[in-house]
């Protein structure tokens, strides 16, 4: 059959496989429409069917309907269905893309909006850091050589234009005397406002826009200009907008002042995997579609195609506690007809415990298994990879962190390292390199090549002190140089009394590192201080410099991009999907996290219940077993709201015994044959478990495991 629009071959019927609920929601074309897509629910595969439908109807030319996504991989996986669809020649002229790409083409047609020309291009980020940096000097502001107050300001600065803040805006009298009222501005802030007019005018010159520019005067044009709005909104008859969940304010705003006129506006998206207010997300956009956008059409896709009954009904009741929210509850596929194995909940006595009892439960799991399967290991703090890694290690798993770097490459953890490989040896210039103005000392490029050559290859700490001490370095130049000697002379002066964990504390201690970290206006600081917490605790193992070097060193050899087992937090893990998944650290004030539980009198819960779409976001990731592991005496709320009748329950009271045991490949088969002894005590869904289960409880079997 052949399409009447370019005479092109049509491919396929964009309807064919969709459930009534998808169907019902590719099909609705008329108005406002809420898809509230449920995890694995095909959202992905109604959306696109949506727009190649409307296009067969010849509802709409493809260039007049526009497709927002929130990432690129995610534009071009619709791009490559709808080709599948509809053709690569008409699929390509639907504006498919990210809010800021979208933004970017409609700037493109009218730079002057932005103060810009034909032909600018977008700064990265050095680029930018460059011109706050020019900024800063040039209004005499202290610190425009420091880096990290450069980045501040950056950062401060495209949090303004994010909240659709203009430099004319951004002054005590108008946004941040509306956002801090009588408080204190913190002082990368003040910074930022006091620049951000000069840093506007240093891009400009240069024909360049940041990110935070593309959609920040589009908006403002179609918010001033209605000749403009109205061109602009003129050219799209439909709007589609994927993960409406995670708009912010002025992404919101966009969509309403391109689709008010005709309002043939589709937003798909799930307030219950709504994770990201720390950076802006407004779910409030998602639950109040329906009130903006009315008369509007809902419909729930709830039919999940990827995880077992047992542990949708497990997710169900977690994300049910929640009070702002749309009712819907996930069904399994009608065509499944077992359901799965029952959702693990397994305590430890602590989380070098509970990661060592993973560790050993993935490496049986991949020796009875003849097809290798996925793992996903899921955390909701990055610190807490670190102990994940290091029982992978000792299992001989390779493994890759997924979203992140592993513990061991992360910023500070390397910080860390360099000041301790800095005061064992004062001639490493890698390390002198690295920090000797982190946290910033005023040590700029011009002193740190006096320094270097008055080291030559000897000692670079003792050689900045003799310069201070001669006058060759001056004011905050000379203290900073002194005050990282005087450091590093703690560091000796140590050597003969308290443990080495002790002196690393108070090296740290000197140098300001960690309280540079609580000082900072910056939305990793808490992750990064429990990243050095987590390296102390690891020195505390390991009792010397050349131990915890080695440890580096044996986690770079074990990361490996394509292994079987992925790490990663829940956030990160958004869209993906593996064999098995083990949901790590579930414990009260990890997940949720203390910020939240803090916040909760103050919040209305609602910090509470972002955490609970954390929860819920990991408990759906897996095809067929999920594991939850937390520690015996701080368990997560969210342990208890799992059904019981769904879970086999797992309490490791001689696991801190047994962690220098760790049993063979062969001792843990014997256990498994030591455990179909045991049928009244164990369910026969769970023998496939039984083999750790009675490795781990050795103690209560008269013919325990061997010892390898």
């Amino acid at each position: 059959m052949f399409d009447r629009y370019r005479g092109t071959r049509r491919r396929t019927d964009p309807l064919s496989g969709l459930n009534d609920q998808q169907r019902e929601a590719a099909t609705a074309l008329d108005g406002a429409l809420l898809v509230l897509a449920g995890a694995g629910t095909g959202k992905t595969k109604t959306l696109t069917a949506r727009i190649a439908h409307l296009i067969a109807q010849q509802r709409a030319r493809p260039y007049q309907v526009l497709a927002l996504t929130f990432t690129n991989d995610a534009a071009e996986v619709m791009k490559d269905r709808l080709s599948e669809m509809i053709g690569e020649e008409r699929a390509s002229q639907i504006w498919v893309g990210t809010f800021h790409s979208i933004a970017r083409r409609l700037l493109a047609e009218r730079p002057w909006l932005a103060g810009l020309a034909k032909g600018f291009e977008i700064a990265d980020a050095a680029q930018s850091r460059r011109a706050v940096r020019i900024a800063m000097e040039d209004a005499g502001i202290e610190g425009h050589d420091d880096r990290d107050a450069v980045q501040a300001a950056a950062a401060a600065i495209a949090t303004m234009k994010d909240e659709g803040i203009t430099p004319d805006e951004a002054s005590v009298a108008g946004w941040i005397g509306t956002k801090y009222g009588g408080d204190e501005v913190p002082e990368d802030v003040a910074t930022a406002a006091q620049v951000y007019a000069a840093y506007q005018a240093i891009l400009r010159e240069d024909n360049l826009a940041d990110f935070g520019d593309l959609l920040l005067w589009v908006v403002k044009a179609l918010e001033g200009d209605e000749s403009y709005r109205r061109d602009v909104a003129g050219r799209f008859r439909y709007i589609h907008i994927d993960e409406y969940q995670d708009t912010n304010v002025q992404q919101a705003l966009f969509v309403h002042l391109l689709g008010r006129d005709h309002r043939n506006v589709c937003a798909v998206g799930d307030d219950s995997q709504s994770l990201y207010a720390w950076r802006g997300a407004d779910v409030g956009n998602i639950l109040g579609f329906p009130d903006q956008w009315t008369p509007c059409r809902m419909v729930r896709l709830e039919i999940n195609y990827r995880s077992t009954p047992v542990i949708l009904a497990c997710a169900n009741a977690v994300i049910a506690n929640n009070k702002r929210r749309f009712a819907k509850t996930l069904r399994p596929d009608p065509a499944r007809r077992d359901g799965g194995p029952p959702v693990r909940v397994v305590g430890a006595e602590s989380l070098e415990d509970a990661a060592d009892w993973l560790a050993d439960d993935i490496r049986l799991r991949r020796a009875e298994c003849d097809d290798e399967p996925g793992t996903l290991v899921l955390y909701r703090a990055n610190w807490l990879s670190r102990v994940v890694e290091e029982a992978l290690i000792d299992a001989d798993l390779p493994y890759t962190v997924v979203g992140d770097v592993g513990f061991w490459g992360r910023l500070e953890v390397r910080d860390a390292l360099a000041y301790l490989a800095l005061a064992v040896n004062p001639a490493d210039a890698d390390a002198w390199e690295r920090i000797a103005n982190f946290p910033p000392r005023g040590l700029g490029d011009v002193a740190m090549e006096r320094i270097r050559a008055a080291a030559g290859a000897g000692d670079l700490v003792q050689a900045g002190r003799r310069l201070a001490d001669a006058g060759m370095l001056r004011g905050v130049q000379a203290s900073g140089a002194r005050a990282l000697a005087d450091a590093m002379a703690g560091w000796r002066d140590t050597a003969s009394s308290g443990g080495f964990a002790d002196r690393l504390q108070r090296l740290l201690d000197a140098t300001g590192y960690e309280e540079h970290w609580r000082a900072a206006d910056d939305p990793r600081a808490d992750e990064r201080l429990d990243n050095v917490a987590e390296l102390l605790q690891v020195a505390r193992e390991v009792g010397s410099a050349a131990a915890l070097h080695e440890r580096a060193e044996r986690a770079a050899q074990a990361e490996r991009d394509d292994a079987p087992v992925r790490l990663m937090t829940v956030h990160a893990a958004k869209g993906l999907e593996d064999d098995e998944a083990y949901l790590f650290g579930v414990d009260e004030g990890i997940f949720p996290s203390a910020h939240a539980v803090r916040a909760e009198m103050h919040d209305g819960g609602r910090g509470i219940e972002e955490e609970r779409n954390g929860m819920y976001v990991g408990m759906t990731r897996p095809h067929e077993r999920l594991t939850v592991v937390h520690t015996s005496t701080a368990p997560s709320r969210f342990i208890d709201e799992i059904p019981g009748q769904e879970t086999l329950r797992i309490e490791g009271r001689s696991w801190s015994r047994m962690r220098r045991r760790r049993p063979s490949a062969d001792a843990l088969a014997a256990a498994r044959t030591l455990a179909r002894t045991r049928r009244r005590s164990i369910p026969a869904a769970a023998l496939n478990d039984a083999a750790l289960l009675a490795a781990w409880t050795c103690e209560a079997n008269s013919a325990a495991p061997a010892e390898p």
